[in-house]
């Protein structure tokens, strides 16, 4: 199972979701094993924002990318 290789990710593991509650987003429980098993977990939604962030929020996803590349959140 995932659950049990997910404590091997050494990096920081950042997840942009949107506010929009759709099937194909992370489910609760999804995220739930993410915070539990990764060390640098972090998580942040966008509003308003649906599954396709990166090409609906493109300016707002690459400002994270580039603040967790540079250690910034």
């Amino acid at each position: 199972p995932i659950a049990s290789r997910l404590s091997r990710i050494t990096v920081p593991v950042h997840l942009l979701v949107g506010d929009k509650r759709l099937t194909s987003a992370p489910s609760a429980a999804q995220v739930s094993m993410l915070q539990a098993h990764v060390k640098q977990f972090s998580i942040d939604t966008l509003h308003p924002g649906g599954t396709m962030l990166h090409e609906e929020r493109a300016p707002d996803v690459a400002r994270a990318i580039i603040g967790l590349v540079r250690g910034v959140r």
